[in-house]
């Protein structure tokens, strides 16, 4: 399971919904990947901070990724 929240200071601004995420683990690296899709124009021009969440309820698990991110025309 994944999301993308983007954040203006402590401020949530947005939230995707939850997908799950089922194909394409590499055995070498074990990675997966993930796809979201999302419209942009919810979101107005300017900076944020993008964090992904990935979940893996079977082992317990959860890791995040986190990014500034700027939204320009």
């Amino acid at each position: 399971m994944a999301d993308v929240t983007f954040f203006k200071g402590p401020v949530k601004i947005m939230e995707t919904p939850l997908v799950k995420v089922t194909e394409g683990l590499d055995p070498k690296s074990h990675m997966l990947p993930v796809k979201l899709n999302f419209p942009l124009n919810q979101l107005k021009l300017g900076e944020y901070d993008c964090e992904v969440t990935v979940l893996d309820p079977t082992a317990q698990k959860v890791a995040f990724w986190e990014a500034p991110v700027m939204m320009i025309p």
